[in-house]
């Protein structure tokens, strides 16, 4: 385990907790989408793998 998760306190029960963090990252991968609109097999594959 890292360092900075070491410290991670989760308050709240299910996803809630979470829920800024991940909706950060949707918004992240939303964004970077347009990125892999442009022609290609190849700028679609390197957007899945940034998602992952």
């Amino acid at each position: 385990m890292g360092e900075r998760a070491r410290i991670w306190a989760l308050y709240g029960d299910g996803l809630r907790p979470m829920q800024r963090g991940l909706e950060r990252s949707f918004e992240r991968a939303r964004k970077e989408r347009a990125t892999a609109d442009r022609p290609g097999i190849a700028a679609i594959h390197d957007w899945r793998k940034r998602l992952k």
